[in-house]
């Protein structure tokens, strides 16, 4: 009897680990801000996420289409491996910053910074790592740790010498290294399919650079998503911004939607 209830409590486990171990090669189909690539060859447009098309299993590239007419970016995503229930991966973006810096030295409406300044040439190099792990084969939790740097190729020309800060909700903490040292960040993300056709989505970030920061950033997003098919998704959610400025500390939230197709 205890030889089959031993053999029985094996099989269990043996099962049990089988479906983990499936579970953890299983790519997500839609982007998640995870260390999994998309599947090999697998195209995503999407209308404020990421665009993103999977050159092999491992590799995949990333770019935001509407952001490019401000900030021309591209991002590289690979999946390294797995070890101890654990999947490992790294993204390596870089964005062209004097662009986006000259659209908010402007007067009127958009001019977030003063008119009279020429920014320098600039190019942000964004690099972080992942590492994710399903909690169940339908929920991913992903951790991330990562460093943007900017780097100037000329002087440009500012009446007070130095660059200003972008004390705009969102992008203070995204352009605060064109001001000065490294911005630091992480966060943790989970996603979940809640029903067959229902995913939700949350995540948290905390962003810091010494050189400019009064105090960590904090950014906070959820969002629900739709899946119409394995080519459509819609999805709607929040984000929201706690910064300390120089006239105190804000919360900001904006609305997010989105529509995403796959092929």
């Amino acid at each position: 009897m205890r030889h089959k209830t031993l053999a029985a409590l094996t099989l269990a486990m043996l099962m049990s680990w089988g479906a983990t171990a499936s579970a953890q090669e299983t790519k997500p189909l839609w982007n998640t801000d995870s260390a999994f690539t998309a599947p090999a060859g697998r195209l995503e447009l999407g209308l404020f996420s990421p665009t993103r098309y999977a050159l092999s299993d491992k590799v995949e590239l990333q770019t935001n289409l509407l952001l490019n007419a401000a900030l021309p970016n591209l991002s590289a995503q690979v999946q390294w491996g797995s070890a101890a229930g654990w999947t490992f991966g790294t993204r390596h973006s870089l964005r062209y910053t004097t662009m986006l810096f000259n659209r908010l030295a402007t007067e009127g409406t958009g001019g977030f910074l003063p008119a009279n300044i020429t920014p320098p040439q600039m190019l942000e190099l964004d690099n972080d790592v992942r590492a994710s792990r399903y909690l169940n084969p339908d929920h991913l939790l992903t951790l991330d740790l990562g460093v943007s740097y900017i780097p100037r190729f000329t002087d440009g020309v500012t009446p007070s010498g130095s660059l200003p800060v972008v004390d705009f909700p969102f992008l203070y903490p995204r352009l605060a290294a064109a001001s000065g040292g490294a911005t630091m960040r992480a966060g943790v993300a989970w996603s979940g399919r809640l029903v067959s056709s229902l995913r939700a989505a949350a995540d948290l970030d905390v962003f810091y650079n010494p050189a400019v920061f009064l105090a960590p950033v904090v950014e906070q997003g959820a969002e629900l998503a739709w899946d119409f098919s394995e080519h459509v998704s819609l999805s709607a959610g929040w984000r929201l911004t706690v910064a300390k400025y120089g006239y105190g500390t804000r919360l900001h939230v904006l609305p997010t939607l989105d529509v995403r197709a796959g092929f």
